[in-house]
């Protein structure tokens, strides 16, 4: 990623490891703006080695938000929770 600190850089290879070995991802509360490119970049990079059957869950209360997961992600891997984070129960 290019950061320069040997420490960030090492927590976005886990969490690109972890991503692409996810089967279910959940994601409460984030507006995936469009400004976070690091966050952009490592779900491109993963996404084209999930199968199918990926899922990533995203509750958030903004219907838009719903609708840039789904372009991020995918709409096939996408379900999209529209609650407030105080309404999810894991």
């Amino acid at each position: 990623m290019g950061y320069g600190y040997e420490m960030i850089q090492f927590n976005w290879r886990k969490a690109k490891t972890a991503l692409e070995r996810a089967k279910e991802i959940i994601i409460i509360g984030y507006s995936f703006s469009d400004d976070d490119f690091a966050f952009h970049n490592l779900i491109n990079n993963v996404k084209q080695s999930w199968s199918s059957e990926v899922k990533v869950h995203v509750w958030n209360p903004n219907q838009r938000v719903g609708e840039k997961a789904k372009k991020l992600f995918g709409s096939n891997h996408v379900v999209f929770h529209q609650s407030n984070a105080s309404d999810v129960i894991l």
